[in-house]
């Protein structure tokens, strides 16, 4: 994938080879001037990444020129600045990114961004979504396959867990079935393997199995694994999983819905992430408060998730936060915890919580919850649209425009 910075430091060129793998990314560095930007045509970037406050021509300039250029108007937008989130509407219309990288930032911070955007865009260019099956029985290979091509996938087979990791690896399906018990690598193995590589660990598997208890469920969860199906498994069932696991309902949901997620467990940040994608959602995570309120201060979110495991029982003092604030009365908070109390769930909701959800959660529960939490946030906004068009008849006359 094409990385262009748009930076007047030359001698930053090598801060930023140093950050990206040349196998995945390839680099070129670009002054703010006009004919610099111009030798981004022939380039072609899929990512650019830019200054607030360019030497030569201010960011809202650059923007100009990115979305009037037909090779760049569909590139991903890349701020990258030590400004707080109050002061960049002053450089950049927040609406034009989509992402920011806060000064100082790291290599993993960059990764976790731009495999995002790699693993959107290799998707964006299938014409049907795709599955990688894995499974040692040729039989159960077979069957999949022809179960998954019905409900409009491509499937891609492999024999074993080692197998498995390379076609994921290298073809970033939609969504992946493992088998559980498999030779050279098992499924659990394959799963914990996709689970520590950016590229792979957001990728949603299903674990078909011909033994689901509860203990299997709690590892899965541990390694990613979001849904379970039973072998020998019915039909309507692998349908159903796959329709939660992917959102299939997402048509129903408005357009650019944000998430808002506040969880600082990498593996369950993941699930999330991946889980709102799916529904359709543009989801933003917060590893911490501060970078929390400054995300509040860039989007307004349609829906909250945060994890109650904060410090000093902040994660409650948050949600009481939010609630103050008129602007958050409406939108939908869902707490987060690995704590199965009663009284904490209750102070919870007595904190302005929307609903307890306790980790781990099986993924049609997941669904379920958010879903109604959507639905009551879409006729919400709906009703406000409405009363404002009323209001907006009530005060102008329609004949005359006054």
């Amino acid at each position: 994938m094409k990385v262009a910075v748009v930076e007047d430091s030359p001698w930053l060129a090598k801060v930023w080879e140093d950050l990206l793998p040349p196998e995945t990314y390839t680099f070129e560095l670009v002054d703010s001037s006009v004919g610099g930007v111009a030798k981004l045509i022939d380039f072609a970037p899929e990512i650019i990444v830019f200054n607030a406050v360019p030497a030569q021509r201010s960011a809202f300039e650059l923007v100009s020129h990115f979305k009037q250029e037909t090779v760049l108007k569909g590139a991903y937008l890349v701020l990258a600045t030590s400004f707080d989130a109050e002061n960049i509407t002053s450089f950049v219309d927040p609406a034009v990114l989509d992402g920011v990288l806060w000064k100082p930032f790291t290599r993993n911070t960059v990764l976790d961004l731009f495999d995002r955007f790699f693993i959107d865009h290799r998707r964006q260019r299938r014409a049907q979504p795709l599955v990688v099956i894995v499974d040692d029985s040729s039989t159960m290979r077979r069957v999949l396959s022809r179960e998954m091509r019905e409900l409009g996938f491509e499937p891609m087979t492999g024999r074993n867990g080692e197998e498995g990791f390379a076609l994921i690896k290298e073809h970033i399906p939609d969504i992946a079935l493992v088998d559980m018990a498999m030779p050279v690598m098992s499924g659990t193995e394959l799963c914990a393997s996709l689970a520590a590589d950016p590229l792979t660990r957001t990728i949603p598997v299903i674990m078909v199995s011909a033994i689901v208890d509860e203990e299997i469920i709690r590892q899965g969860f541990n390694i990613g694994i979001i849904d379970f199906v039973k072998k020998p498994f019915d039909r309507d069932r692998l349908a159903e999983a796959v329709r939660c696991v992917l959102g299939r309902n997402q048509s129903k949901l408005p357009d650019k819905l944000h998430a808002l997620v506040l969880e600082s467990d990498e593996m369950v940040a993941s699930i999330l992430l991946r889980f709102f994608t799916r529904l359709g959602l543009i989801p933003h995570l917060a590893g911490d408060v501060i970078t929390f309120n400054a995300l509040l201060k860039l989007l307004e979110p349609d829906i909250i998730t945060l994890n109650l495991a904060l410090n000093d029982g902040e994660g409650l003092n948050l949600c009481r936060q939010l609630r103050a604030q008129p602007q958050m009365d409406a939108v939908p908070i869902v707490a987060i915890s690995t704590d199965d109390s009663v009284n904490l769930m209750l102070e919870s909701l007595r904190s302005g919580v929307n609903d307890y959800i306790r980790v781990p959660f099986a993924n049609e529960e997941l669904f379920a919850r958010i879903n109604n939490l959507l639905r009551v946030r879409r006729l919400q906004s709906e009703l406000i649209r409405k009363n404002r068009a009323l209001e907006d008849l009530a005060v102008h006359d329609g004949a005359t425009g006054m």
